[in-house]
């Protein structure tokens, strides 16, 4: 599904940065030296939650903004604190046009 979402998004003309769990998806917003406008993650993850990594990054990059995509419903999600990072849900099983216009969305002004 990573793999995917990031091919999707780099096919539509999105530049993208790639974490196989949140651990590593915190070490490269420390690290990386360009904006970082939208992280796009999974709420269920090795080693670091999704709900916990954006937590991390938010620290780090307070104006990054947050899709959190899971198979759970959305109140379920919103439990664990979707909502606490204004993070924009995306319900598994989704489409292509479903995921680029849900990340069109996060990245609008607010």
């Amino acid at each position: 599904m990573r793999r995917w979402t990031r091919e999707v998004l780099e096919h539509v003309g999105y530049r993208t940065l790639e974490a196989s769990n949140g651990v590593e998806a915190v070490e490269l917003a420390r690290t990386h030296e360009g904006p970082l406008d939208l992280v796009v993650s999974d709420v269920v993850m090795p080693e670091l939650d999704g709900i916990d990594t954006i937590a991390a990054i938010a620290e780090l990059r307070p104006d990054t903004r947050y899709v959190l995509m899971s198979g759970y419903t959305e109140s379920g999600v919103a439990e664990r604190g979707v909502e606490r990072h204004r993070a924009i849900f995306l319900e598994k099983p989704f489409s292509v046009r479903t995921l680029c216009g849900t990340v069109r969305d996060a990245l609008q002004p607010v």
